[in-house]
């Protein structure tokens, strides 16, 4: 990962799970059986792929960035949350 420090780091963290954020809901928007299921006919529309698939990239872009951080990245940006917390 890039040797970026901790503001640009935890900008770009906020950015990849906002998107995720964004898709979560689209998706929860969608109706599901009590068990918390979709129902096929829902899940076979073109809008339900394209926001569970933007969820599942983001997602998985989220798991590797977090992946990548070293220890010292996560010290840092720790850090800088505390510090900096309004």
């Amino acid at each position: 990962m890039d040797n970026l420090d901790a503001a640009s780091l935890i900008k770009k963290k906020s950015a990849i799970e906002l998107l995720v954020k964004k898709h979560s809901e689209k998706l929860n928007e969608f109706p599901q059986f009590s068990n918390g299921l979709v129902p096929d006919e829902v899940r076979n529309t073109e809008k339900y792929k394209f926001h569970k698939s933007e969820f599942e990239k983001h997602f998985k872009a989220l798991q590797e960035f977090n992946g990548n951080l070293t220890n010292y990245q996560k010290k840092e940006m720790s850090k800088y949350k505390r510090l900096n917390k309004e």
